[in-house]
């Protein structure tokens, strides 16, 4: 009797086991499929025809990595490759954003006309550092990407990426000094575009194998 119910039990919990993990399957009609002939992939160097300066390095190392850990694809040279990723950064623009602000306002240069001499070169501000500025930015960048077939010169894959992130330009004066605002900025800058090459690479990696 006591084995009867033991086993009930147990039949009872392993229904409830199997339900359960049930739950984490979903119903989905694509699939991971890998284009027909394609083994190896070859990641081009990044065409810029925006007016902005970007660490393109940072979104070439993206795709190669999206590229090898795919798990369905290999990185390879050009020469040997079944097919070419190209990205082409078509737009890209930095803008300012957050909230105003501004230097000492003591800090001004001296008026040229003023006086009878001329006012020497140690009496103006340091050229580098800006009256006034934003503490964040924008940096808005619309990339293209293609796949081509390096065997039948044909295209496998397009896509164009649009996107937007606002990030923390500088930081208040009392962290961050005024001479060392520039590096800060450009840390952030490289960091938002690193996010963003990120983004992209493993979309465009789905994109393309997923059907």
């Amino acid at each position: 009797m006591v084995m009867g119910r033991i086993s009930r039990v147990w039949q009872i919990a392993c229904v409830g086991v199997t339900l359960l993990t049930g739950c984490a399957y979903r119903f989905t009609n694509s699939s991971v499929v890998r284009p027909e002939g394609i083994r190896t992939v070859a990641v081009e160097a990044i065409y810029d025809t925006s007016r902005e300066v970007l660490p393109h390095e940072l979104l070439w190392e993206a795709l190669q990595n999206a590229v090898a850990t795919s798990g369905h694809l290999k990185l390879a040279p050009s020469k040997t490759a079944d097919a070419l990723l190209r990205a082409h950064v078509r737009e890209a623009k930095i803008g300012a954003a957050g909230t105003l602000a501004e230097t000492d306002p003591s800090e001004r240069d001296p008026e040229p006309f003023e006086r009878n001499t001329p006012p020497g070169p140690r009496e103006f501000q340091t050229l580098t550092q800006a009256g006034e500025f934003r503490d964040s930015s924008t940096l808005q960048t619309v990339v293209d990407m293609e796949v081509w077939s390096l065997r039948t010169r044909t295209l496998l894959h397009k896509q164009t990426f649009t996107l937007s992130t606002q990030f923390r330009a500088v930081l208040t004066p009392k962290l961050t000094p005024r001479a060392n605002e520039h590096l800060r900025y450009d840390e952030a800058t490289s960091a938002a575009f690193k996010a963003q090459a990120l983004t992209m690479a493993k979309q465009v990696m789905r994109d393309f194998l997923v059907r």
